[in-house]
């Protein structure tokens, strides 16, 4: 990693806001290996995805052509052709559904929003850097092979090698957003002492990815834990926002990592996504969930890990309460140690507390401190 270090040792404020309102993200800092298994699923259903409707497509209006044309003649599809499209009718139904099922999961992935946002919205708000930090606008080339799009925040004050905190955004939200000065998420990184890695999920922002599916997603938190352990993180605060939270348990299911430098934050995190599906449509909507492969289980995780945490969700006066998204039953915290949770803001979406930045700065530092 002597390429941050160079940098953030000859920091220049006018370099790094260039870097940061650029339309595309640097070169890769970090390729993490591979995952061959990953990309030939997706890269089978996309084809299926893609391919069927052009079949379709070219078979009426080869039709139409012959039936109105008396000069031109395209062939019809093989007979062979036809056996192969509806062999694959039911897969391609799947991704189809799969696609719009991770539209509602990761709404933030789907190039429209992606689009509208980063040319609407962004541009200013990439140039306001809090004065506390430095920022390195990075990428990484996750083991899906998708572009992840991220900036590094150095606390003027911090090494490289001291505190960070990874923030996994909620499924909506861009890091763009996050790293505005006035957020409750710099205000929390600022407290803990700590440098920040933002970064935005495949499809979303100016991260690469077309529709992307749950191992993409994962792959991009996966990625951006390790450039930090590459970069000789000694402490990490991993912070989950809602979706986040998920994602980030997901990837520690897929990948354990050794209990001593990671403390865990969720904030308005939910038991599993499966639940929503219940919520919604019963055991069926739960089993559609997973079946499409859109299950973020923290709850099996949560139990599972080695890692201390803290959960901040929603309640008032010890009650755990809904959000407005995630209800009381789904909650994270409902099955997280009671010493280990936080009960904060009533609507899904708010802004950390600042009695809860206060809980969780404490129980970061009694872990690290030993205590």
């Amino acid at each position: 990693m002597n390429l941050v270090n160079i940098y953030f040792q000859s920091y220049n404020e006018s370099t790094a806001k260039n870097a940061l309102s650029a339309e595309k993200p640097p070169a890769p800092i970090y390729t993490a290996p591979i995952n061959i298994t990953a990309i030939v699923k997706a890269s089978t259903l996309d084809a299926i995805l893609y391919g069927f409707p052009l079949g379709v497509v070219y078979s009426i209006t080869a039709f139409c052509i012959r039936k109105i044309s008396g000069s031109m003649n395209p062939p019809p599809l093989s007979n062979h052709s036809w056996k192969v499209m509806l062999a694959l009718a039911s897969v391609f139904a799947y991704r189809l559904v799969q696609v719009i099922v991770g539209a509602v999961v990761h709404p933030a992935a789907t190039p429209g929003v992606r689009n509208q946002f980063i040319r609407e919205k962004s541009e200013v708000s990439r140039q306001r850097v809090s004065d506390e930090y430095q920022a390195m606008r990075i990428s990484a080339l996750s083991s899906t092979r998708h572009l992840v799009d991220g900036v590094l925040f150095k606390k003027k004050d911090v090494g490289l090698k001291g505190r960070w905190m990874i923030v996994t955004p909620p499924n909506a939200a861009f890091y763009e957003q996050l790293m505005d000065p006035s957020s409750s998420i710099m205000t929390l990184a600022s407290r803990l002492n700590a440098n920040i890695l933002f970064f935005n999920y495949p499809g979303a922002g100016r991260s690469s990815g077309w529709f992307p599916n749950r191992d993409a997603m994962v792959a991009s938190h996966q990625v951006m834990l390790s450039l930090l352990d590459e970069m000789g993180a000694t402490q990490i605060v991993d912070f989950g926002w809602s979706i986040g939270g998920g994602v980030k348990w997901r990837d520690h299911l897929e990948n354990p990592r050794s209990k001593g430098k990671h403390y865990i934050v969720d904030y308005q995190t939910f038991r599993s996504t499966s639940n929503f599906g219940r919520e919604m449509l019963g055991e069926l909507g739960a089993r559609a969930v997973k079946f499409l492969q859109w299950e973020y289980d923290s709850e099996k995780t949560l139990k599972e890990s080695p890692h201390p945490h803290t959960v901040v969700q929603a309640g008032s006066q010890g009650e755990i309460e809904g959000d407005g998204v995630v209800t009381k039953d789904n909650a994270l915290a409902q099955v997280a140690c009671r010493d280990n949770v936080v009960l904060s803001s009533k609507w899904h979406g708010t802004p950390l507390f600042d009695h809860a930045i206060d809980a969780i700065v404490r129980n970061v530092e009694k872990y690290f401190k030993g205590e």
